[in-house]
């Protein structure tokens, strides 16, 4: 299914950062319920970015994490700059908002970097279910200091039971738990943090910088900070890139980060990022699959019932979370108008 099949979300990627327009659906100063082409937008991006793993994988066989990632972030924010010339679509950052832009680059090469470092300290397993520790956190920012993105109790119990299936699909894989690998977590624990911060700022910045915007300073910033720490590293290449790489990073540039990253913070401004970000829990369930179909990685015998959970969740957080009092918005609606 297409992503420009309404208006809503966008005409592909041309239209990115033309501001959505949905039905009316809002009583009693309740936000709207989210749109259709919002869901299948976040689907679509927390899928894509579960099948990014793989990738990933595949990438780090060949170049270290730093030399990668930021070999990466430097070829998105060249390819996405050109397209931005090519639209007209304005580079400039406000004045006014240079002080929120700065800290998303340094958010979004903090979470990266202690993603990495922190991997190589702990099980995948407790990376998978850690770092999606990260809606949680969304959703508590968000009580604060996002209007009408307050915390009810279907979000919490939605959020409960998303994780709680991100944590089964990861059960086998935990490991011990050890000095060295407690560190790894508080590192993961830390990214999956600025990875809620920078949301919080995104949605922040709504009408005021463009998505495409905000991804390409934040791709060139952090790349040439992780190139720098890679030649602080004194990292190196490991094997000669041959088609399996530029197949994987090909992926990775033009739709796991310039198209995804672009869309994501578009949907994260149009929507409540409580209610977006419990999408995120489709990722870690996208990413097993994936690694079960290009990598061979076995299946675990928790996938099912996590992805249940996981469904449910969304389901729960978006249906019945929506206008945080526990009512879908339009059942609000009809009960209104009777």
């Amino acid at each position: 299914m297409g992503l420009d099949a309404d208006p809503g979300v966008s005409s592909r990627a041309a239209n990115m950062d033309t501001p959505l327009h949905y039905p009316a659906v809002t009583t009693h100063h309740s936000p709207p319920a989210m749109h259709w082409t919002s869901i299948v937008g976040l689907i679509f991006v927390t899928t894509v970015w579960g099948a990014g793993f793989s990738a990933i994988k595949i990438g780090l066989g060949y170049l270290p994490p730093f030399l990668f990632v930021g070999f990466r972030f430097l070829v998105v924010s060249m390819i996405l700059g050109l397209v931005m010339k090519g639209r007209g679509t304005a580079f400039r950052v406000p004045r006014a908002h240079w002080r929120e832009m700065a800290a998303l680059v340094f958010l979004f090469y903090a979470q990266q970097g202690l993603l990495f470092v922190g991997m190589q300290h702990t099980h995948a397993g407790r990376t998978g279910v850690i770092l999606n520790s990260q809606p949680l956190m969304t959703a508590l920012l968000a009580h604060f200091f996002v209007s009408k993105d307050r915390l009810s109790t279907p979000k919490i119990l939605g959020a409960l039971i998303g994780f709680g299936g991100v944590t089964v699909v990861f059960g086998d894989r935990l490991g011990p738990l050890s000095p060295m690998a407690l560190r790894g977590d508080l590192l993961i624990l830390a990214a999956a943090l600025g990875w809620a911060a920078a949301n919080i700022i995104t949605k922040r910045l709504e009408g005021k910088v463009a998505p495409s915007t905000i991804v390409v300073w934040c791709a060139f910033g952090s790349s040439l900070a992780f190139l720098l720490t890679s030649g602080l590293r004194h990292e190196s290449v490991l094997k000669l890139p041959d088609a399996r790489f530029w197949i994987a990073v090909t992926y990775l540039v033009l739709i796991a980060t310039t198209y995804s990253f672009v869309l994501w913070n578009r949907l994260i401004q149009r929507n409540l990022p409580s209610l977006a970000t419990s999408f995120c829990f489709l990722t870690p369930v996208a990413s097993v699959f994936f690694g079960w179909l290009i990598l061979e990685e076995p299946l675990t015998s928790g996938m099912l019932l996590g992805t249940v959970l996981v469904a449910a969740g969304i389901v729960l957080a978006n249906l019945f979370g929506a206008n945080g009092e526990g009512v879908p918005t339009r059942l609000r609606q009809e009960r209104a108008d009777r």
